[in-house]
């Protein structure tokens, strides 16, 4: 397996036998032969192929719970975004590498109070669970997102991982289901049960303010 044919300075992966993996490097001396440098790097590549496939198997799972999923440098910048799934907003997924989080969030989410305390957990390298809103189109996608900050083995913050779910769907049905159970299905006006909330509601807040 040759790896590098730069000027008289190639590389080469030589596989045994015996399973093992050598890495051959030659190069020109002066007088026209060749010095050869030969290292057993086996375990370096089991390491590396565990590597991949641990990768694999993380990405395997994360499509099957997630509709998108990435990972945050320190400076919150993109260093991985999966591709199973194009993301929400009008970059491409290969533009999202090297770019702010707190940018593409500004550019794709609707601006509300929730996109304003993501940002600024994620600036505090906060842990941040909630939904957000997108617009596609003339169309609102809500998307649950979970991101998780990471630390070195010296404690210090070392990025995010992230994951997302689009809960449109759910989140249209549990809207539906809370104004079913506050309205009369017939007319469609607030029902007895929950005027009877707003009423305490308003009677408790009022009461705040007299007391002050």
């Amino acid at each position: 397996e040759q790896i590098d044919t730069i000027g008289d300075y190639p590389e080469f992966i030589h596989h045994l036998e015996d399973g093992r993996h050598m890495l051959i490097k030659h190069t020109r001396l002066g007088n026209g032969y060749w010095f050869f440098v030969a290292s057993d790097i086996t375990t370096s590549v089991a390491q590396r192929e565990a590597l991949e496939d641990s990768r694999r198997q993380f990405e395997n799972f994360a499509k099957i719970s997630s509709d998108w999923f990435w990972e945050l440098d320190s400076n919150l910048n993109y260093v991985y975004f999966s591709s199973h799934t194009s993301p929400l907003g009008n970059m491409p997924r290969e533009q999202l590498i090297g770019h702010s989080r707190i940018d593409h969030l500004l550019q794709a989410a609707v601006d509300n109070p929730q996109r304003s305390d993501h940002t600024s957990a994620l600036l505090a390298h906060k842990r941040v669970e909630g939904v957000l809103t997108y617009r596609d189109g003339d169309v609102d996608q809500y998307v649950q997102i979970i991101d998780t900050p990471k630390y070195d083995k010296q404690n210090q913050f070392s990025g995010y991982m992230g994951c997302a779910k689009n809960v449109t769907t759910e989140y249209g049905l549990k809207k539906q289901l809370e104004f079913q159970a506050a309205h009369d299905e017939l007319t469609g006006l607030v029902n007895r049960r929950a005027f009877g909330t707003y009423l305490n509601s308003s009677l408790k807040k009022h009461k705040r303010v007299v007391s002050r």
